[in-house]
């Protein structure tokens, strides 16, 4: 066997190794959510373990620390954060203002090697903060709801509460209905619920049932899609 061979094969065992032991959490930049995203830093179990309060890490610091890179402008077009398990499966959605508020805390597992995410409650948010803790975390991508959540914006921005229909919907509804264990949204179906049937369809998954302030913004955002055609069935997710 030649030295070049040789070389090769010890480059390939160390690369294999290197990868196998590389960072525990990858943080992600995909705005446009293509499948090509870009990887901003790749944080290994043992600069994880030396983060401040460890066993309580913070995923703000976290990410302002992995996205100095990008400006005020490419960070202006996140406002989702997608969670993802080691297997590449998508796990939970996260709206950035709990990212952006320091709601989001890291646990390091030494003997199984994962790591766990909780959210923690924030008073007067309609969130189902519940279905955002996750017990193995791999990657956190960053993306922009718009481009994840094709066919929910609306055209025509000029009624306040349709705009705050639509916040709700990515910021609440969107948080569960648009991962794979659970049913996707069907915008019509849910239009046509008065607000007392829609939260006693949920039971006691809500945290805090839809005010009337809340449902409000949804109706208007429910008259402002049948006129823009975006009511016809389940919102698209990609």
């Amino acid at each position: 066997m030649g030295f070049p061979l040789i070389q090769a094969i010890f480059c390939v065992t160390v690369l294999a190794q290197a990868s196998a032991e590389a960072g525990t959490l990858t943080i992600l930049y995909n705005p446009q959510v293509t499948n090509s995203p870009e990887q901003l830093r790749l944080w290994s179990e043992s600069e994880l373990s030396k983060r401040p309060q460890q066993g309580n890490i913070s995923l703000k610091e976290l990410v302002e620390v992995s996205s100095e890179s990008l400006n005020d402008l490419k960070l202006s077009e996140v406002d989702l954060f997608n969670f993802y398990d080691p297997s590449g499966k998508i796990i939970a959605r996260v709206p950035r203002f709990l990212i952006w508020r320091d709601r989001v805390r890291l646990k390091i597992d030494p003997k199984l090697k994962t790591i766990s995410a909780r959210v923690l409650p924030t008073e007067g948010q309609l969130v189902p903060f519940a279905e955002m803790d996750v017990a193995s975390l791999a990657r956190v991508e960053m993306v922009n709801s718009w481009k994840q959540y094709p066919g929910i914006r609306l055209a025509l921005r000029t009624n306040p509460a349709a705009v705050r229909g639509e916040k709700l919907l990515t910021h609440n509804c969107l948080s569960c209905h648009s991962l794979p264990k659970n049913p996707p949204f069907n915008v019509k179906a849910a239009c046509g619920l008065p607000r007392n049937a829609l939260n006693a369809k949920h039971g006691d998954r809500w945290g805090h049932a839809l005010d009337e302030y809340a449902h409000r913004g949804l109706q208007a955002y429910c008259e402002a899609a049948s006129l823009s055609g975006l009511d016809s069935g389940n919102l698209s997710i990609r």
